[in-house]
């Protein structure tokens, strides 16, 4: 990876505890599927589901994915002046972002 996600996706925050941890340690935001032993205070997203099963996980997946592909639709395409002003993270910067 040469930049930073802008989010992640945990399927059983209970099993992924690290990854929660690492995600919270580098400011990234989660989004969770929460089952009834997973502490939903962990998540910055939670979605309450069973995450043992298979098509819970594969319906969650799918209704985030199609939700990721029609936002990207309908966002206007960057310009070469909006590019220049992000760091290498892919993020503007807070510096830059007060300033506009």
């Amino acid at each position: 990876m040469n930049r930073l996600p802008t989010a992640a996706v945990i399927i059983d925050v209970h099993k992924e505890l690290n990854a929660v941890r690492e995600c919270r340690s580098m400011e990234i935001p989660t989004v969770c599927l929460i089952d009834t032993d997973s502490d939903p205070t962990l998540a910055d997203i939670t979605i309450p589901g069973n995450d043992d099963a298979m098509r819970s996980i594969e319906l969650i997946m799918r209704e985030l994915a199609d939700a990721v592909e029609e936002g990207r639709k309908s966002r206007p395409e960057p310009t070469e002046a909006a590019e220049a002003r992000r760091g290498p993270s892919g993020r503007v910067p807070a510096a830059r972002r007060s300033a506009r």
